[in-house]
């Protein structure tokens, strides 16, 4: 039995070499491991080692391993900073483009909520933009809207979770037009001193599962796991300005990098492999190939060892 874990470690640092080469794995926030028989043969840390697209986490029993891989996409512009294509609203009154910024109202005044949303729907993500907000009277608001759809039946309004911006509550995580009550606030005394008022600011959404992340100016400023599995998470991105006031709000560099997790069950006496992942894509399958190739010297072990 040495001698096959011998064996095994040798190929499997050739094989971990391998993927480090071609950027196949670029990060593992536990360790890479490798199963020989009931136990764990060899328990590589390699915490942070290489880039940060892909995170690993193992757990192990008596004659399994259970990964959980995260693959980033890379990040991709929500706006081409020229027209509205993926995006619909009242571009005729409300919302128009400006030096390659979206900008939404009127210092002349805004009746109602108005908001401009994609025409895709998005699960887990980190949605990243630059945002000014401008106003002289009234409840001088706007937000971004996420995990949202448009209200049935109503002309402007939109229902789901909102990133605040403006009117003191800039970093509150929002539950538009749903359940009328803030799940997370954010504190109004370190908002203050991030934010730039009338000025550019940058802000983050950071949305895996139930667990919303909100950062201004790269502090995070909300940490929040809903509880409540009837909320949907999945759903569009808004940008919203407020209703009953004079105000203008800005939007530019919107990007987003999808999130994609994996779970997978490896099985150390079999060929077969149980994959589960939220959102299936492209580089999603890279990964289970990337398991499976991995894992084929362990079944092989396995097999002739019974």
């Amino acid at each position: 039995m040495d001698g096959r874990c011998d064996g095994l470690k040798r190929n499997s640092w050739r094989r971990f070499a391998c993927l480090q080469n071609t950027g196949r794995i670029r990060e593992t926030n536990d360790y890479l491991a490798i199963i020989c028989w009931d136990t764990v043969a060899i328990l590589l840390p390699f915490h942070r080692v290489l880039f940060p697209n892909i995170r690993i986490h193992m757990k192990f029993s008596a004659l399994t391993l259970l990964l959980s891989v995260t693959t980033i996409a890379g990040a991709v512009p929500l706006f081409d900073g020229k027209t509205f294509a993926g995006w619909e609203g009242d571009t005729a009154k409300t919302w128009r483009i400006e030096n390659d910024a979206l900008v939404g109202g009127s210092m002349e005044g805004n009746r109602r909520n108005e908001f401009l949303m994609t025409q895709k729907s998005y699960r887990n993500f980190s949605l990243k933009f630059d945002y000014k907000l401008t106003g002289t009277e009234g409840f001088v608001n706007g937000g971004v809207q996420f995990h949202s759809e448009r209200v049935p039946k109503s002309e402007n309004e939109v229902r789901g979770f909102q990133a605040d911006i403006g009117a003191s509550y800039t970093g509150f995580l929002q539950d538009e037009s749903r359940r009328s009550k803030c799940p997370a606030a954010a504190d109004r005394e370190l908002v203050k001193s991030l934010e730039k008022p009338g000025d550019w600011n940058r802000y983050e959404i950071r949305a895996e599962g139930p667990h919303v992340q909100l950062f201004v100016n790269g502090v995070r400023t909300v940490d929040y796991t809903e509880k409540d599995p009837a909320i949907p998470l999945e759903g569009r991105i808004g940008l919203q300005i407020h209703g009953g006031c004079k105000a203008v709000i800005f939007f530019r560099n919107l990007t987003i990098e999808e999130i994609t997790t994996i779970t997978c069950r490896v099985h150390p006496f079999s060929q077969s492999h149980e994959f589960r992942q939220d959102r299936r894509h492209q580089r999603g399958n890279l990964v289970e190939r990337v398991i499976t190739k991995w894992m084929e010297p362990t079944n092989r072990l396995m097999q002739s060892s019974v």
